[in-house]
């Protein structure tokens, strides 16, 4: 059959494109009523076709937030790209017909790109790489189709600059040794390394407004069901980003989770995000809403909110102003404002923080957040000492600060 860019037929063109005009038609047709107000579901989709500029937007996000982790912690980068074999293409130069190429379930676009996967996990666990403190490594990659349509993979990993040339030497010796005529680049003086993958993500994505028209270039992701764009699992999970909704960055949140600002609850069989609560586990930031979805004979779905069954809780303020909850009729934990990262504090309201607690002999605040000041005004020089590990505050008594 005769085929089009990116190797595909007319027949697999009208099928992606009925795929997508179908999704759109579903989310844009049912809602969610939330009291008087009703919410499409394609308000809560972001992907490529559907609120693609808040998908795109989240891709750049991730890239930058990676890009300066990075920057943060001296890490400097190594470019990859790694073409498939022979036998994976079907043309030669995109434009001859290949001899050496097989035509089979093995030898797919969705086929190709799992290999490409097999041998970056195979990269990655080289020694020289999988030593490197987990901390002081990072990596961003990219899928994207030649013009005959097979796969290749880009990638910027990122790693101490004392550690390049043996990753680089480790990594030119495993193509070397198992795959000895298989195409592939590493390149490690790139300026700009966010900008120069951002150029092979971006161009992979269609500008849609204005109802243009989908690319075959977009199609063939939808048509192999191919992940464009992946990270390491360097930054906090993006299902408790997402579920914040933009109220924090990743960079910012990784370091709330990290030191223990937030704490997150998951669904043990799926791991979904339940609720987030703040340090003190006094007031949720968070919480999932549950929807029911009610199927009726030869009828179309309707979908309805129903909220989550809780224990009744009840705000108390005492005389003193001082807020509680009361749930089940007895009273908890003391409620608090809603969490504000310490690095997002002013030097003024961060030392006066710091000094009605250091002032406070009956300890009534949450050491580890002592903490946590006390190593931010160290960070600017606000006040003298060597910071230390938050674990470490746990142990340490009142007459040692």
């Amino acid at each position: 059959m005769e085929t089009t860019t990116y190797g595909l037929n007319k027949n697999d063109i009208k099928r992606a494109k009925d795929k997508i005009d179908n999704q759109k038609l579903f989310l844009n047709k049912h809602y969610i009523r939330v009291g008087t107000k009703d919410i499409y579901l394609s308000e809560f989709t972001k992907n490529a076709y559907i609120n693609s500029d808040r998908y795109i937007a989240e891709v750049n996000h991730r890239v930058w937030s990676l890009y300066h982790y990075a920057n943060n912690n001296n890490l400097k980068n190594i470019f990859l790209t790694i073409t498939l074999p022979s036998q994976y293409h079907p043309k030669i130069k995109n434009k001859y017909k290949n001899p050496k190429f097989i035509d089979d379930n093995e030898h797919t676009p969705k086929a190709g790109a799992r290999e490409l996967s097999k041998m970056y996990k195979r990269l990655l666990d080289l020694r020289a790489y999988r030593n490197i403190d987990k901390s002081d490594k990072c990596y961003f990659r990219v899928y994207e189709p030649h013009k005959d349509g097979t796969p290749h993979l880009h990638s910027s990993i990122f790693v101490p600059v004392d550690a390049i040339d043996d990753v680089v030497a480790s990594f030119e010796n495993f193509f070397k040794t198992n795959f000895p005529d298989l195409q592939i680049k590493i390149e490690t003086n790139i300026n700009n390394p966010v900008a120069y993958l951002m150029k092979y993500i971006l161009k992979t994505f269609d500008d849609l407004r204005d109802d243009k028209e989908i690319t075959a270039l977009s199609l063939w992701y939808t048509t192999h069901r191919i992940t464009r764009f992946y990270t390491s699992r360097t930054l906090v999970s993006l299902d408790i980003y997402r579920v914040l909704g933009g109220r924090y960055s990743l960079i910012e949140l990784t370091r709330m989770y990290k030191d223990q600002e937030i704490s997150v609850f998951l669904e043990p069989e799926t791991r979904k995000v339940i609720e987030v609560f703040d340090r003190n586990m006094c007031v949720s930031i968070w919480e999932r809403r549950y929807i029911q979805k009610e199927f009726k004979p030869n009828q179309k779905i309707k979908l309805s909110h129903k909220p989550k069954s809780k224990p009744l809780f009840i705000r108390y303020i005492d005389n003193n102003g001082d807020k509680y909850n009361i749930k089940d009729g007895k009273i908890s934990n003391k409620l608090v404002k809603a969490i504000k990262p310490v690095n997002r504090y002013g030097d003024f309201e961060l030392y006066t923080h710091f000094k009605k607690m250091d002032d406070d002999h009956t300890m009534s605040f949450d050491i580890k957040h002592y903490g946590l000041v006390k190593n931010e005004l160290i960070k600017r020089g606000l006040i003298e000492g060597e910071i230390i590990s938050l674990n470490e505050y746990g142990n340490i008594g009142w007459d040692e600060f």
